[in-house]
C-alpha cells in the first residue's frame, strides 16, 4: 500500500522513474508501474528529513526490502527537489557495488517518491557501536578496508557522499563480521577531477 494523504488512491497513476545513467528501467518487469502491484509496505524502520523508511515485501520474489518514502510536501525548495533527483541518480549509478545499498526500484506518486532498496539486516554501525561499545581490531580493519574501497569506488565514479557517519554505514547481515553497505546519498554530489 502506498503512503499518501488519507491513503486515498492517487488520481494519476504511479510511474517508474528512469535515470539517464540506466540503459533500461529500474524495474525487473517493465509492465509493473504501480508500487502496490509489486510491493507491500510494512512497519516503520526509521525516519529522515523528508520521509520514512519501512520494511517492504516484494510480492513477486518474496524478498523483504526497505522502502524510503519521501513526502513531496516536505520538498519546499527547488534545491530539495534537485537533491532527491540527484540521490536517485547517484544510487542508480552506484548500485551493484558490494558495499553500496542496492536501489531496486523507484516509484513516483502524486504525494510521495518511493525508493525500494536492499534491506540491511544488521542495522546501522552506530547501533552496533552503541550496543557493544567497541569492535575487535580485526573487525575494525575489515570494516575500514571496505569503507575505503567503497569511497574509492564512489570517487572514481565522480561521486562524493558528504554525509559519512556511523548511522549511514549499514551492516548487510547479523553475522560477525558483516559486510558494510554505504547508505543515504541524500547529500551526495558529483565532483569534477
Amino acid at each position: 500500500m502506498a503512503i499518501g494523504k488519507g491513503n486515498q488512491p492517487s488520481p494519476c497513476s504511479s510511474i517508474c522513474y528512469k535515470v539517464r545513467f540506466l540503459t533500461e528501467a529500474i524495474l525487473d518487469a517493465t509492465q509493473i508501474s504501480n508500487l502496490e502491484d509489486r510491493y507491500v509496505l510494512e512497519e516503520r524502520l526509521g525516519s529522515g528529513q523528508f520521509g520514512v523508511i519501512r520494511y517492504c515485501y516484494d510480492k513477486l520474489t518474496g524478498e523483504t526490502l526497505a522502502c524510503k518514502s519521501i513526502s513531496k510536501d516536505l520538498l519546499v525548495t527547488p534545491e530539495d527537489v534537485r537533491s532527491v533527483k540527484l540521490e536517485i541518480e547517484i544510487m542508480a549509478q552506484l548500485s551493484g557495488h558490494p558495499n553500496v545499498v542496492d536501489l531496486k526500484a523507484v516509484f513516483e506518486e502524486e504525494d510521495y517518491v518511493h525508493l525500494v532498496m536492499e534491506l540491511c539486516e544488521g542495522g546501522e554501525l552506530y547501533q552496533l557501536l552503541e550496543n557493544h561499545k567497541l569492535l575487535s581490531e580485526a573487525e575494525a580493519v575489515v570494516m575500514f578496508k571496505q569503507l575505503m574501497e567503497v569511497l574509492k569506488f564512489c570517487h572514481d565514479k565522480g561521486v562524493v557522499h558528504r554525509d559519512l557517519k556511523p548511522e549511514n554505514i549499514l551492516l548487510a547481515t547479523n553475522s560477525k563480521p558483516s559486510p558494510i553497505k554505504l547508505a543515504d546519498f541524500g547529500l551526495a554530489s558529483y565532483i569534477r577531477p
